[in-house]
């Protein structure tokens, strides 16, 4: 069994294609010799059983390259450090099957597995090592994709150490490979760990990159959780000032274990771009709601979502209420879900499904949405779990991810525009295995989650934290002044003050119910109050004064409230109504004003006394909603 003496440093793309032209082009590296050596692409798929590889940091693989197939089994050293590990590999250690036995041996030792009910070399040669690792439990498999190319550094003719720049694609499955950009250095000369160290020094002095300790096959488990679980609920965390962001990124870059009893997990770096689509007068918006194509690693993706509150106000924990097409899925059949989620809040124009992504641009303007709002966001993120000791953690639900957390740095900008606003910010997203059900384990770890590093926050920072139940949208509108705020917009917010003892000040935030519109009930009570009133008074009676009759208090009054209310009526339906635009509520104010037009000309009911019933009702009407409207605020 060999000892593996490995480096990894993560880097960006941009970074990652600057280091390869730069050591393309390098003779020596430092006092070392440098020369480049083969490319190679592999594929590698990792394998494991409820976790329990994992959980003790060993990692299991058969890498396929060129015409060769090679099984590794890897587990940390007991006397060495994170950079060693224990390796077992064909055809160093033996041939295939004698590696896939002592894996076997390995394995039963710890009850990890079954036994595969035949002897191994049979099972190998008669349906191959992978499925051979299946008959044996290990059914988890995970799969990278690496374009590694290699230098040799060394001194005096003697190899040293093998540099490796990485580019690996985590394949999930469902979701497209997510890229990852590594530099690995493998010491290939176990005398030489002071050179080893010299190198590391130099590639963190000449390139920046970041020391990284987590295997490939930890990275393959993290990123197939973070495509894998869906986010059920959020909320974001705003600080003072970009120093308190900062310093909060470089503890959390250097302290997996940031609060006791967590394990905050690396993600890889994330560019993302969204285009946001509204109506003219972002009726959308005004509603809390939003659509959005997102663009990320060139793959696309359609989603409606609309804030709502779940459960009482006072968790502070917002759900959405959401649906979405990704690129590789099958549009038509998802289309009328986005449609039927859509019309819901806001009336839109019936369009068929679009043939592709290509053609949904134009289907979203044909349905009278247009561009409203351009964001690039730069996002740095972390997969949260519960720390644990055990070697089987399946058994407790302790290895399942609660929190994504995002560190964003936001760019907004009205579509062809050159004006942006800047904001940054941290979203603390819980979330859930898809098939998982009931979900109330999750909720309550992900509302434990919260209030421990918000309160951690807030002690480390020195300083408030500000809780936002919104969404990237509905700031970028307002940072831009693109809109006018709703009223939902203003208590979207709570503070969380500096308590070291954990305690936290929370206000219940809220969003838009998607009820009763009572600016709405206002409006049609003011129209038919006035119509009545102004008909009665023009067609005859004494007290018409449109026809030359007596002015007489009442009918004066009647006519003046009526005119003021329907202007009252006007503006509160067009600045705060979440429904009042749509054409199901045009039509019931044109039918309230017809009944309202014909009740008056009735011979029988009396012109003035149906003018002042009418005005009266419309009073009542007003007063109620504006209570109703009061409490509600």
């Amino acid at each position: 069994m060999a000892v593996e003496v490995e480096v990894r440093f993560e880097v960006s793309p941009g970074e990652f294609e600057r280091i390869r032209e730069d050591l393309s082009q390098r003779s020596h590296f430092g006092a070392y010799e440098i020369r480049r050596d083969q490319r190679k692409v592999q594929l590698d798929t990792y394998f494991d059983s409820l976790g329990q590889l994992a959980a003790r940091h060993w990692s299991l693989r058969i890498r396929e390259k060129a015409d060769t197939l090679r099984v590794t089994f890897k587990r940390p050293h007991l006397s060495g450090g994170p950079t060693q590990r224990e390796e077992i590999e064909n055809p160093g250690d033996g041939s295939l099957v004698e590696v896939m036995n002592q894996v076997a041996t390995i394995l039963a030792a710890q009850n990890i597995g079954a036994t595969v009910g035949t002897n191994i070399e049979y099972a190998v040669h008669s349906v191959g090592a992978a499925a051979t690792l299946q008959a044996m439990g290990l059914d988890h498999q995970y799969m990278v994709e690496t374009t590694r190319e290699l230098w040799i550094l060394g001194s005096n003719g003697v190899d040293i150490v093998e540099l490796c720049l990485d580019e690996s694609k985590y394949r999930g499955k469902e979701a497209p490979s997510t890229p990852e950009y590594r530099i690995e250095l493998e010491l290939l000369d176990q005398t030489r760990s002071a050179d080893l160290a010299e190198m590391k020094r130099m590639v963190a002095v000449n390139y920046g990159a970041r020391e990284v300790f987590q295997s490939k096959f930890e990275r393959a488990i993290i990123h197939a959780d973070m495509n894998g679980s869906v986010e059920k609920a959020e909320l974001k965390l705003q600080f003072g000032n970009d120093d308190q962001y900062d310093s909060l990124l470089g503890e959390l870059e250097h302290n997996e274990q940031f609060i006791d009893g967590y394990r905050f997990q690396r993600a890889a770096n994330r560019t993302i771009k969204d285009m946001y689509y509204d109506t003219k007068g972002r009726n959308l918006f005004l509603r809390g709601a939003y659509i959005r194509i997102r663009l990320e690693g060139g793959r696309r993706q359609l989603t409606f979502r609309r804030l709502k509150e779940r459960g009482a106000p006072t968790t502070f924990m917002s759900k959405q209420e959401e649906s979405s097409i990704r690129e590789s899925d099958d549009i038509r059949a998802k289309w009328e879900d986005i449609c039927s989620l859509l019309t819901k809040y806001q009336h839109v124009s019936e369009a068929p499904a679009p043939a592709s992504f290509d053609d949904l641009h134009d289907t979203l303007e044909r349905m009278g949405l247009r561009p409203s709002l351009e964001v690039q966001v730069s996002r740095k993120a972390w997969l949260v779990r519960r720390f644990s000791d055990s070697h089987s953690p399946h058994l407790t639900g302790e290895d399942r991810p609660i929190v994504k957390l995002k560190f964003d740095e936001i760019t907004y900008r009205p579509p062809g525009r050159s004006r942006t606003a800047m904001r940054r910010e941290c979203e603390v997203t819980g979330v859930e295995d898809e098939a998982d059900s009931p979900q109330r384990y999750q909720t309550d770890q992900y509302l434990a989650f919260l209030l421990l590093f918000s309160s951690k926050c807030s002690e480390f920072t020195g300083g408030e934290v500000r809780k936002l139940t919104s969404a990237k949208y509905f700031e970028g509108v307002v940072d831009l002044g693109l809109r006018k705020q709703p009223p939902w917009y203003k208590t979207r917010t709570s503070t969380v003050l500096d308590e070291p003892t954990g305690g936290t000040h929370r206000i219940p935030a809220q969003v838009p119910s998607g009820g009763i519109s009572w600016e709405y009930f206002r409006f049609t009570g003011s129209l038919a109050m006035l119509i009545g009133g102004l008909l009665a008074m023009s067609m005859g009676g004494d007290d018409g004064l449109l026809a030359g009759g007596s002015s007489q208090i009442p009918a004066v009054l009647l006519q003046t409230l009526g005119f003021i209310s329907l202007c009252a009526g006007w503006l509160a339906l067009t600045r705060h109504a979440e429904r009042g635009s749509s054409r199901r509520n045009r039509g019931i104010a044109v039918a309230l004003s017809a009944i309202a037009a014909i009740a008056v000309t009735l011979p029988w009911t009396g012109r003035d006394f149906t003018a002042n019933m009418t005005g009266y009702i419309g009073l009542i009407a007003l007063a109620w909603s504006y209570l109703r409207t009061t409490r509600q605020d």
